[in-house]
């Protein structure tokens, strides 16, 4: 292999992996990149794991194959990536697993981060409401608990976010010492904004 296209196949290979974590930083979140510092390690290893095993072949095939190596392992955590943060994903891990088929899914958004959090908005059946309850042991909250204020999450919630635009809301929560999931929803139990809070 000639020296000169070592350093273009190694720029080929940065700007492969800075598109993959360019893309998941932006459509879906941080929180998913960060976890990736094994993962980049785990690609860099069988890049080198190819290498050697093409040993046998020229250098500018070696080089070629752990590129290949590279493109398709960014292509691959790209693509799961993003069915792990679809929303009807997010709603079966989170909400209620299966959907019920009243649920009409408005809004979502995974966020990562130092406020990592997940926020549904969805419209359902009212006679499919207390299925939501069955997941977790939530408690009823009343008072200023209940206050909708109280689940706007500041300038980190998504500008849909609105539960007190509820009529006549009512609030749900369950709380342990890694999470705090609320549920909100109006009078006739058929609009629902749903949050998960990581601690």
């Amino acid at each position: 292999m000639k020296a000169g296209w070592r350093p273009l196949l190694i720029l080929a290979h940065l700007i492969i992996a800075a598109a993959g974590f360019y893309i998941l930083s932006e459509l879906i979140g941080i929180g998913i990149v960060c976890p990736g510092a094994i993962l980049v390690f785990m690609i860099a290893l069988l890049m080198e794991v190819t290498r050697r095993f093409f040993r046998d072949r020229g250098e500018t095939f070696r080089w070629l194959a752990s590129l290949v190596v590279l493109s398709v392992c960014t292509i691959a955590w790209v693509v799961w990536a993003f069915q792990a943060t679809r929303p009807t994903t997010l709603f079966r891990e989170y909400a209620a697993d299966p959907i019920p088929l009243s649920v009409r899914i408005i809004d979502a958004k995974y966020q990562g981060g130092a406020d990592d959090a997940l926020y549904l908005h969805f419209s359902i059946g009212a006679t499919d409401f207390p299925f939501l309850l069955k997941k977790r042991s939530y408690v009823e909250l009343h008072g200023d608990k209940a206050n909708p204020v109280q689940a706007l999450g500041g300038a980190s919630a998504p500008r849909w976010w609105s539960p007190d635009r509820l009529t006549e809301p009512s609030a749900y929560q369950f709380r342990t010492d890694h999470e705090i999931v609320e549920i909100w929803t109006n009078a006739d139990r058929n609009e629902v904004y749903f949050v998960v809070w990581h601690l």
